[in-house]
């Protein structure tokens, strides 16, 4: 490598370490710091391109790289960055600058407009590993006459296993909100979910510092208010999320999952906006005993039942709100059946709660669907009619109707086989009760492994001849190495 080079990277890396040092010092405001992530992202990004990915100090601007990544999304869970109009946007906020900072942002825009590349959302914390894999992949892939550059890139990432780094198509701000100038719709809910999940982790991680506890609990609460507004806006997005089925952190994935499926529940009933936010925080902390317990490593013979712990936690706090106290009330009454007969004698005589009611059904439903380390999953139909047999006895009749009625007799996210010989996502429920085993599915490949188009077909308005499509059975997705979510969310 030539001198001057060299010495390129040096100047960049130590600009870098300052910019890091006053970032940790916390000497900038937030619009500062998004800035400087966006400076370091571009300069990681040109000088991967341009230089050998193991020169040391290419290797070292990697390493400061990585560490503010995960430095910011230890603090705000993803980092979205999108480039839309020429202009930068990060987790919403229009990134400004002036001078060479503008020049380049500018140049920033360029290196993924060329590639038709609209943002990178870091997902999750990475390793200085899997960034150098990102950026050889970033800088090796190329287009191909039946897969553009954005597409290939996108399989390049999931073949290496880099789920912590999600590409963001291009998007113009034309008529457009804020949430679509920043993700696709489907990436936001990805992103939600990933808020979510940390800021719950983070929460349970410092719950014996209080002051921390409360920044985490409040940046839990405006979480569940955003999945509010996007379970409203694409129900299809919000299940696929769900169908984010991960034995690692089983219970944190299971609180995102119970909390969004009881969103969806709850607005079926019509409840406003304030209730469905104290709903999905309700499914969000009703597992907090068996979080605690499960963080403290409580050896199996010392746990406490984790509803009664969990009120008890909760208790701790001295500013006990209206919120609170109905979250209190969910944990304790939750595994509570319908009929009421396996709760203490005393409360036999009360009423469960609607929010308990509701937590119940969706916490039975995501449970029997996930891999826990214990029971195999139950396909998702087949979890509904285990749960109908127990109608009027383990869940109010009427909740359980509905919740069928929300996600369908095969749930969004369901792979199937067709009688064609094609299998399918099953895309969007029929909301006529007449058609629901009707549903719109993707196609995505036949029983051969012949991949297929993707096309989304209405099974309600196929043809009635021997030719109409029509659904064979559920099928385990896993064995057939389908990832639900990626069709889902694309």
């Amino acid at each position: 490598m030539a001198e001057e080079e060299k010495e390129e990277i040096e100047q960049t890396t130590e600009s870098f370490i300052k910019s890091l040092e006053t970032i940790k010092s916390g000497e900038v405001d937030q619009k500062e710091k998004w800035l400087n992530f966006a400076k370091c992202m571009f300069r990681t990004l040109k000088t991967a391109l341009i230089h050998d990915l193991n020169n040391q100090a290419m290797v070292r601007l990697i390493q400061i790289f990585v560490h503010m990544v995960n430095d910011m999304i230890r603090e705000e869970g993803a980092i979205a960055l999108q480039q839309s109009d020429k202009k930068i946007f990060i987790n919403k906020s229009s990134i400004q600058a002036s001078g060479t900072s503008y020049a380049t942002l500018r140049e920033l825009v360029d290196v993924l407009d060329h590639r038709k590349v609209g943002g990178i959302t870091f997902m999750q914390e990475m390793t200085t590993e899997q960034m150098e894999k990102f950026l050889d992949l970033f800088k090796n892939t190329t287009s191909q006459a039946d897969r553009p550059y954005f597409e290939s890139l996108e399989a390049n990432l999931k073949r290496n296993g880099l789920n912590q780094i999600m590409l963001n198509r291009p998007l113009g701000i034309s008529g457009s909100s804020m949430e679509d100038m920043v993700l696709h719709r489907g990436q936001l809910a990805h992103y939600l979910y990933a808020k979510a999940l940390i800021y719950m982790k983070k929460y349970m991680a410092n719950f014996d510092d209080r002051s921390v506890k409360i920044v985490f609990a409040k940046k839990c609460v405006r979480t569940v208010q955003d999945c509010v507004d996007i379970c409203n806006q694409k129900q299809q997005y919000i299940l696929g999320l769900v169908t984010l089925k991960y034995f690692e952190e089983y219970l944190y994935h299971h609180s995102v999952n119970v909390a969004l499926l009881a969103i969806l529940l709850g607005q079926k009933m019509g409840l406003s906006r304030a209730q469905l936010a104290d709903l999905g925080l309700c499914g969000l902390f009703h597992d907090i005993g068996l979080l605690a317990q499960q963080d403290k490593k409580v050896k199996p013979g010392e746990q406490i039942e984790h509803s009664l712990y969990g009120v008890s936690l909760l208790m701790r706090d001295k500013n006990i709100n209206a919120s609170i106290l109905k979250r209190m009330i969910v944990i304790f009454e939750h595994h509570f059946y319908y009929s009421r007969r396996n709760a203490p004698r005393p409360y036999q005589k009360f009423e469960h709660d609607l929010f308990s009611r509701i937590i119940q059904i969706v916490d039975c439903f995501d449970i029997l669907t996930s891999d826990d380390g214990v029971n195999p999953p139950e396909l998702p139909d087949r979890a509904l009619a285990k749960m109908m047999e127990q109608s009027a006895k383990r869940f109010d009749p009427t909740l359980m109707k509905l919740f069928v009625n929300t996600i369908g007799i095969y749930p969004i996210g369901t792979t199937v086989l067709l009688n064609t010989g094609e299998v399918g996502i099953v895309f969007h429920s029929n909301q006529d009760p007449a058609r629901f085993n009707k549903p719109h599915i993707k196609l995505i490949k036949k029983t051969d492994g012949t991949p297929l188009s993707g096309e989304i077909v209405d099974l309600s308005e196929q043809p009635v001849d021997k030719c109409s499509r029509a659904i064979v059975r559920a099928m385990d997705p896993k064995p057939l190495g389908i990832n639900v979510s990626h069709y889902l969310l694309v």
